[in-house]
């Protein structure tokens, strides 16, 4: 999953130049992809209760294959929103049911530790793969690092059809049709944290790219 979408962080910003677009559209195609998934998002957590996450996480990942494709076919900057949009709504899919099934995989007792290791993997895609579609994207188009994110996206919805959906859902049993409220208030705090991380991110990954294009800084 993360391989799939830290591949293209380096490689969007320079395709919005590239597709006609000036530097302030780079905010707007970056943002769009999360504006989305904002209200996705706290629905997500009650399909996984619904559906299961090992569904949840294999249609997220098809999403997110797709819409890797469809930027090839991009006409224009605008092109790029609703694509990213699509986007958007496979990441705010993928993660929730993949946290919640290292949960209930994890011992009680090493259940931090197995979040701080799913964590640590998604900083070693972070190291490699950028790296990785930058470079298919010079050596050889752009489409070929969008091919790249889309076949990473569906390698991981083959591996998801592999759980076991019995072992996955034991924390909570069967598929569960018990009305929730949509908001937690408990997660409000937790919430408010994680934006302030997120605000920090966001500009970064957005111009990095383009200060170390201008600066001559190479992949």
């Amino acid at each position: 999953m993360f391989v799939s979408y830290t591949s293209l962080f380096a490689v969007i910003p320079l395709y919005v130049l590239d597709s006609g677009g000036e530097k302030w559209h780079i905010g707007i195609v970056i943002g769009s992809f999360g504006v989305v998934s904002l209200f996705i998002r706290p629905f997500v957590g009650r399909w996984v209760n619904v559906f299961g996450p090992k569904y949840v996480v294999v249609f997220g990942l098809g999403i997110f294959a797709i819409a890797a494709l469809l930027f090839i076919p991009a006409f224009s900057v605008w092109w790029l929103v609703p694509v990213r949009m699509l986007r958007g709504i496979g990441l705010a899919m993928t993660p929730v049911a993949t946290s919640t099934i290292v949960a209930n995989l994890s011992p009680p007792t090493r259940r931090a530790e197995s979040m701080a290791y799913m964590g640590a993997s998604i900083g070693v895609a972070s190291l490699y793969a950028p790296v990785l579609g930058f470079w298919l994207s010079n050596q050889y188009g752009f489409d070929a690092a969008f091919i790249f994110s889309s076949a990473a996206a569906l390698l991981g919805a083959l591996l998801a059809l592999r759980l076991s959906s019995s072992r996955i859902n034991s924390a909570f049993g069967e598929a569960s049709t018990e009305k929730v409220p949509l908001i937690s208030r408990a997660a409000i705090f937790p919430t408010l944290i994680f934006i302030s991380y997120t605000a920090t991110t966001a500009p970064v990954n957005t111009f990095l790219p383009l200060i170390a294009e201008e600066n001559g800084l190479g992949n």
